[in-house]
């Protein structure tokens, strides 16, 4: 098409030449070639009321794309007031309110996105105007106001894409008021509430920070292995290396400090980082009858109260087969951190701390012994328990690579 084009204007350069010219615009932006569209677009005549309307409209976002902000601003702006009542009014707002944010205008773009907002309500991007208005607020200086708005759209929005992240930025606004204690509750709240989140790492980082800026350097020193040792592929592991190593040399621990550094990237280069997860991803569940005897064999370790819960669980089902007592076995088959009842996990003392799997771990479990069990009740030929799906197997190479880590850890 667009070699169709460049040969008819360079033939007949006066036949429909606006027309050619913006369509040779058009099709260079579909390709992405944005400067050239903008040198198109700029051939047309803006008199002409035909095109005048999709030439602005072209050229603001041509410029978007090419993230010149200012000129973008600028075409959308003139659009705006061209054609107040276009159909597409609303969305040109948007992205008009965005190229001022780009252009770190914070203050004109939080009032277009304020304004944006009584309009549209919860339409399908309401979450995101919501959010860029709060983040257009914190930017402008008004933090108060943008905690408010942060909040506003988690409320109304908690399954947002957006949700996680206007929790996180409370913390963050927190933490760069020097309210390091308020950042910690704020980023912990944020990891309650999704659990999930891939702003994980980043906020165990910067919970460690947290902790740094207090001197409390056991805790940030946790915090940081915590991202090292769940996370271990993602952006923050290196900033958390040199979290661990400041915490050292702020305890006057030069020498650990230095050997601890060297056996970072003695395992990264040996490749002790990567390959299998550092946090099972599938984890063995074991139930056994023997006589009157059940035994649940969990990879774990749980609480007195978890076992009690399981236990319970346990012999509802199971007293029908003939079982008098039931054994909770920990440790059985694999490791995967503590198993905490939702109580014991919201108060985050040291057990809650280290249930990785979250505040509905024990609910994880419940329902998985409850399937065996159910199972476990059938006869031999009428069970259906689906073990296709393994935990990952370790090499003796690979464990024998991480061994030291954990031992410097």
């Amino acid at each position: 098409s667009l070699s169709i084009l460049l040969r008819l204007n360079n033939s007949y350069p006066d036949f429909e030449a606006d027309k050619i010219f913006f369509y040779i615009a058009e099709n260079n932006y579909a390709l992405a070639n944005y400067s050239a569209a903008v040198s198109n677009y700029k051939k047309i005549n803006l008199t002409n009321n035909e095109l005048s309307r999709l030439t602005l409209y072209g050229l603001g976002y041509a410029y978007f794309n090419l993230k010149d902000f200012e000129n973008a601003g600028f075409y959308f702006d003139d659009f705006v007031k061209k054609y107040p009542n276009d159909k597409n009014i609303v969305e040109v707002k948007l992205r008009l309110a965005d190229s001022y944010y780009g252009d770190k205008d914070f203050t004109s773009s939080s009032k277009i996105y304020n304004n944006i907002l009584r309009s549209i309500n919860r339409s399908k991007n309401a979450d995101y105007v919501l959010y860029q208005y709060s983040q257009a607020l914190y930017k402008a200086g008004k933090s108060n106001q943008a905690i408010k708005e942060f909040k506003n759209l988690q409320k109304r929005f908690p399954r947002s894409k957006y949700a996680d992240k206007s929790l996180y930025v409370i913390g963050w606004i927190s933490f760069q008021k020097n309210n390091y204690e308020q950042a910690i509750n704020d980023y912990n709240i944020t990891l309650k509430k999704y659990p999930s989140t891939s702003l994980a790492p980043i906020i165990y980082y910067s919970i460690g920070d947290s902790y740094f800026n207090l001197g409390n350097y056991e805790s940030a020193i946790l915090s940081y292995q915590k991202v090292m040792v769940d996370y271990p592929r993602s952006k923050s592991v290196f900033d958390a290396v040199n979290g661990i190593q400041y915490c050292y040399v702020a305890q006057n621990k030069i020498d650990k400090a230095v050997s601890f550094v060297k056996e970072f990237v003695k395992q990264s280069r040996n490749g002790s980082l990567g390959n299998q997860p550092w946090t099972p991803v599938v984890i063995p569940l074991q139930l056994v009858v023997i006589g009157t005897v059940a035994i649940a064999a969990l990879p774990a370790e749980p609480t007195t109260i978890v076992g009690k819960r399981l236990k319970s669980l346990l012999m509802g089902i199971l007293h029908n087969k003939g079982v008098e007592n039931v054994i909770i076995s920990p440790y059985s088959n694999g490791y995967s951190g503590y198993v905490t009842t939702p109580e014991e996990y919201a108060v985050q003392r040291y057990e809650g701390g280290h249930t990785v799997f979250g505040q509905w771990t024990l609910g994880g479990y419940q329902t998985k012994f409850k399937m065996l069990a159910t199972e476990l009740m059938k006869n031999r030929a009428e069970r259906s328990i689906d073990d296709s799906i393994q935990p990952e197997l370790f090499t003796e190479e690979e464990l024998n690579k991480r061994s030291y880590m954990l031992r410097k850890l």
